[in-house]
C-alpha cells in the first residue's frame, strides 16, 4: 500500500472513531429521557460498537508494511 494510501485509511480511522460519538449520544439522550432501553442498547449502541470496530480496523490496516 501505497503512503498516501495509508495516510487515508489513517484518516478514515480518526473519522470513523469520532462518529462512533453520535449513536453514543442518541442512545444517550433516549435513556435520560425515558425512553426504551432495548432501542437504547439494540440500536444506537450497538451502532456506536459497530462504527467503533470499524475505525480500529481501518487502523490497523493503516499500520501494515
Amino acid at each position: 500500500m501505497t503512503r498516501s494510501g495509508r495516510e487515508h485509511r489513517r484518516a478514515l480511522g480518526r473519522v470513523l472513531l469520532c462518529e462512533a460519538l453520535i449513536p453514543l449520544a442518541d442512545g444517550t439522550l433516549i435513556l435520560v429521557h425515558g425512553g426504551s432501553a432495548a432501542a437504547a442498547f439494540g440500536i444506537h449502541y450497538a451502532t456506536a460498537a459497530l462504527v467503533v470496530a470499524a475505525g480500529i480496523l481501518q487502523l490497523q490496516v493503516a499500520r501494515r508494511p
